[in-house]
């Protein structure tokens, strides 16, 4: 597993040289190209004139400071452009037009609640394309090694690709991977008592048929895993510690299919809220 395109989003209203350095490295690690983007909100129809020569303006002097930036980064580059619209539906037609398999958006954990209510872009990217979401902290510096990586995935059919996914990643990364299996014990409490069981037992049974399966998993992947954990409680709440851990490099997550989307995404906006960290979203259909 590899990535090739890499499109980076990059907000010009804050701060983007972290952002930027960060990306250009993990891009370099990838052996990916590096292609950048900067979106410019404003209103589709501009009659006025002056308006629309002030907007040119913006849009070239944003280009060339963006260009400045760039060529110090490491990674092989790709395309870079400032456009004007919506920033979701430009990222995704860029998203399109280059064929990126991986987006990469900023988030930062200091900013004012209006802020946060202004640009809520790597949120509102989460429900969107075929492509993984790299959702890094923009005030924070480039991993450094040894790298720990941990995937947090579910019992589902996508959890096993996922996790060989997130196995090949670290391996090109040179880093451990840490395997997390979270059990809600009110949602399993909630089956067993469906099924007529006792729900502690049920719980228990749940646990081990979890640490069963998981074992199996990771028998078939091309690296030993680091640790396999099988944890009871909340699964924003834990993996949020998780990614809060300085030791821990990246938290891996699925972008679950259709009808479970909405609920991934209210576990990843939690964990956002709960501190952050980097955070890795695998979009399964990408390994179909």
């Amino acid at each position: 597993m590899g990535y090739r395109n890499i499109l980076l989003a990059v907000n010009l209203a804050v701060d983007p040289v972290y952002l930027l350095q960060r990306a250009g490295k993990f891009a370099q690690r990838c052996d990916a190209r590096l292609h950048l983007i900067s979106v410019v909100p404003a209103e589709e129809r501009l009659a006025d004139a002056p308006l629309e020569a002030r907007l040119a303006r913006l849009k070239s002097e944003s280009f060339d400071y963006l260009r400045s930036l760039s060529v110090e980064l490491p990674c092989r580059l790709g395309v870079c452009e400032v456009v004007c619209g919506d920033p979701i539906r430009e990222i995704e037609l860029a998203s399109r037009q280059l064929n990126a398999d991986l987006v990469i958006a900023g988030h930062r954990q200091s900013r004012s609640l209006l802020a946060r209510l202004r640009d809520q872009t790597a949120e509102r990217l989460l429900g969107e394309g075929r492509y993984d979401l790299l959702i890094l902290d923009e005030s924070g510096s480039f991993w450094r090694p040894p790298l720990r990586l941990v995937v947090c995935v579910g019992l589902a059919d996508e959890g096993e690709p996922l996790l060989l996914r997130a196995s090949q990643l670290s391996q090109a990364l040179g880093a451990q991977l840490h395997l997390l299996h979270v059990v809600e014990p009110v949602a399993v409490a909630h089956s067993g008592l469906e099924l007529e069981y006792d729900p502690t037992g049920w719980l228990v049974d749940h646990q081990q048929l979890a640490e069963q399966q998981l074992a199996r998993w990771a028998a078939g992947l091309p690296q030993p895993l680091a640790s396999v954990r099988v944890l009871m409680g909340s699964v924003s709440r834990l993996v949020a510690a998780e990614a809060a851990d300085p030791r821990v490099a990246l938290v891996i997550l699925g972008r679950h299919r259709k009808g479970e989307r909405r609920l991934l995404g209210s576990h990843v906006h939690a964990i956002l809220r709960q501190g952050g960290g980097d955070m890795l979203v695998m979009c399964h259909s990408a390994s179909e």
